[in-house]
């Protein structure tokens, strides 16, 4: 597996990428997903938006996640934005330590809306509305759960299955704010 340093993602060590070109290998057609698998996958498969989405929350539910459910596109209680434009914005007030009535794991499919680059959807990595697939720890496990939930949803054979030498992950190489995430690719190269 290789760990590739990315400056701009700080907080998120579950981003996944192949080390086929992201273009040749997932493509959306008429609400479909499909999985482009070269020879050295382990098999063909395909999904429908739908059966990638129950295949992740069913999966965080067998590791003892609430499934919540998506809030609306429109916030109810925040002003400051127009639209949710990430998984984690409806839970805001439970990451910065109010109790979630559905416990401390939990999962969802959240709508999504984008504008800020709204001029340049339509090409091949743009778009305005998605699902952001979220797993959710409120201080119940961190870096380490996570990233073995990560490698067991992706590789296992019940799961998706994918080939774990065609996986490359990211971790934060640092800033002039914040050091190199070491904890995260030692976990990563542990595996």
């Amino acid at each position: 597996m290789e760990i590739v340093e990315f400056q701009h993602i700080k907080y998120c060590n579950l981003i996944i990428f192949s080390k086929l070109s992201p273009a040749k290998e997932i493509f959306c057609w008429k609400n479909r997903f499909f999985l482009i698998i070269q020879s050295y996958f382990r098999f063909f498969m395909h999904y429908t938006s739908s059966d990638l989405r129950q295949k992740y929350l069913d999966f965080f539910k067998s590791k003892n996640h609430a499934i919540i459910p998506s809030a609306p596109l429109v916030p109810e209680n925040d002003a400051s934005v127009l639209f949710n434009t990430a998984g984690m914005q409806p839970l805001v007030p439970y990451l910065l330590g109010e109790k979630h009535p559905m416990g401390t794991r939990l999962t969802d499919a959240q709508k999504c809306v984008r504008t800020g680059d709204i001029d340049d959807v339509g090409d091949d990595s743009h778009c305005t509305f998605f699902e952001m697939l979220g797993n959710w720890s409120l201080g119940d496990y961190f870096k380490k759960e996570s990233i073995a939930f990560s490698w067991e949803f992706l590789t296992d054979l019940d799961w998706l299955g994918l080939d774990p030498k065609m996986i490359s992950v990211t971790v934060f190489e640092g800033d002039e704010n914040a050091p190199r995430d070491e904890e995260s690719a030692d976990i990563w190269a542990g595996l």
